[in-house]
């Protein structure tokens, strides 16, 4: 579930909100097309002094439909 969360990318709106030790967040980058469209999301969670990933790393596209 989304929520109003921490926007790290300063693209839609600028946010100067720091993640705190346990956050957890998605990098999730797209390419959309009208046809056609591919995301990709990484999950991720903050530590005292790092970031790491929380699951297995997508080696392959999937096809939804």
């Amino acid at each position: 579930m989304h929520g109003n969360g921490v926007n790290m990318d300063d693209y839609e709106t600028h946010d100067d909100r720091r993640l705190l030790p346990g956050t957890g967040f998605t990098i999730e980058p797209g390419v959309y097309f009208d046809d056609f469209g591919i995301r990709s999301e990484i999950n991720m969670i903050v530590q005292a002094h790092d970031a790491i990933l929380t699951g297995p790393l997508q080696t392959a596209i999937v096809n939804l439909i």
